[in-house]
């Protein structure tokens, strides 16, 4: 009964990448890493539509004789100011109207890091559209923190391992 309690790991950092999208003006990569102090992951579903049949007795039994199409929620991030406007470039591409929607679409990586800045899990997003973006409040009367929230929506997404690539 004495064994070893497992390891509780917590997540202190969070990098985000943005690649693919046209930004004007700015280099994608010129994001700060490790700039990134909350992020709710995307939400994942699928519809199992169960089928009820009645068994040999005629007692009704449930089957679930496929999955379909899985669905995916959208991305929240916070992060303190962004002096390269990485998030908010994107916002403008996105909101002009002259601009393609292959020109908005970007791939997003975000990894999720342990206090030693290794690599835990990621979630890599195709698709990728920036649908949310604010900062907050200026109160002059107190020591608050620039902070810009952003929501990222995308096609799809993927959880992948440490290294990325291929999914867990």
């Amino acid at each position: 009964m004495g064994g070893t309690p497992p390891t509780v790991v917590t997540v202190t950092h969070v990098s985000v990448s943005i690649t693919g999208a046209n930004l004007q003006n700015v280099d994608p990569s010129s994001m700060q890493n490790l700039l990134f102090t909350s992020c709710k992951a995307p939400e994942w579903s699928i519809d199992a539509p169960p089928f009820v049949y009645h068994g040999n007795k005629g007692a009704p039994e449930t089957i679930i004789p496929a999955v379909m199409q899985p669905k995916y929620g959208t991305v929240s991030l916070t992060q303190g100011w962004d002096p390269n406007h990485v998030l908010a470039s994107w916002m403008n591409l996105i909101s002009d109207p002259t601009k393609a929607i292959t020109d908005k679409k970007a791939t997003v990586t975000i990894v999720f890091m342990d206090s030693t800045n290794q690599a835990l899990f990621q979630w890599a997003g195709t698709g990728a559209l920036l649908t949310s973006f604010s900062h907050s409040a200026s109160d002059a009367n107190s020591n608050a923190v620039l902070m810009i929230n952003a929501t990222i929506s995308a096609d799809t997404w993927q959880l992948q391992g440490a290294q990325g690539g291929s999914p867990l």
